[in-house]
């Protein structure tokens, strides 16, 4: 089934949609299946703000992680990113899929990252509303 129709199937008989890794759906193509999802709402009478766009992103959060597929960098450059994801792909929940097994990774991202993301997107949003 092509990922057009599954995204519209999705809609009509589901609250949310779990996307792909970051390393087979790209940004643009998340904002692309973004449309589909809206485009299947409204066609229902469903309001698209309604369905839940989750992300599942592969990498290592600091700089003293390897970088091989998948996004790789500091907390402040985590943030950015997912924060540009979460205002701009209307993405609003992700899951981390960690390169490494290190405890220390997933402690990163969930108290680091996490923290910062939010303020980011909150910073983002005020502005947004103000001007």
């Amino acid at each position: 089934m092509c990922l057009s129709c599954m995204l519209g199937l999705a809609w009509r008989l589901a609250d949310g949609w779990v996307s792909p890794l970051n390393l087979y759906l790209y940004s643009d193509q998340a904002l692309a299946a973004q449309a589909r999802i809206d485009e299947a709402a409204r066609s229902l009478g469903r309001a698209p703000s309604a369905v839940r766009r989750i992300y599942t992103v592969v990498g290592s959060t600091g700089t003293d992680t390897p970088g091989h597929g998948g996004l790789h960098g500091a907390v402040d450059v985590w943030a950015r990113i997912l924060g540009g994801w979460a205002t701009e792909l209307g993405l609003d929940t992700f899951i981390f899929w960690p390169r490494t097994t290190s405890p220390e990774q997933v402690r990163r991202f969930a108290v680091e990252v996490v923290q910062l993301t939010r303020e980011l997107v909150e910073q983002t949003r005020q502005a947004t509303l103000g001007s």
